[in-house]
């Protein structure tokens, strides 16, 4: 069972995280970098959607707030298929947020012969998008992708995406 709490929390700190140019364009920046280094290697993404089937690809994807933040500056326009334990933002196998994918979806390689430094290079960035938090005293939270963009659709009911584009005053 969900905690309305919780949700009312993830959503106040998904805006808040929204509302900052500057960790977004942080999270944006580390993100290149990764991509960069990914790009030298065989580590190639085939954009097949397979993984974005989290129940049939046997796997979950977290995120948090920051990169829910980046991720949701458009809404999901698949917000159905979160039920069904896929990616809201896959349409016909391809991801209309590829820009602005997860760090989860970045590192993620069907090539099993990976699988062994996936986890190394995961927790490597991760560390460094929690310290982005930490750095611009943004709440940390680590959600799960589909119950984070149900509860974000759900409390932005009226809006035009769920999340109002905020931006900072700094």
């Amino acid at each position: 069972m969900e905690n309305p709490a919780a949700n009312d929390d993830l959503v106040f700190i998904v805006r808040q995280a929204r509302a900052s140019d500057r960790v977004l364009a942080e999270l944006h920046q580390l993100y290149q970098r990764l991509d960069q280094q990914l790009a030298t290697t065989d580590w190639m993404c085939k954009k097949c959607g397979k993984c974005c089937d989290f129940i049939n690809y046997g796997h979950r994807l977290y995120a948090t707030t920051a990169e829910l933040a980046l991720l949701t500056q458009s809404p999901p326009p698949n917000t159905a298929a979160a039920q069904a334990g896929r990616c809201p933002y896959q349409v016909n196998s391809i991801c209309t947020a590829y820009d602005r994918r997860t760090l989860g979806c970045r590192v993620f390689s069907c090539n099993a012969d990976h699988a062994h430094i996936e986890s190394a290079i995961y927790e490597r960035l991760h560390a460094q998008i929690r310290n982005l938090h930490e750095r611009h005293c943004l709440p940390y939270m680590y959600a799960e992708l589909t119950t984070a963009t149900r509860q974000m659709a759900h409390a932005g009911k009226g809006s035009t995406n769920g999340l109002p584009n905020l931006r900072d005053e700094r």
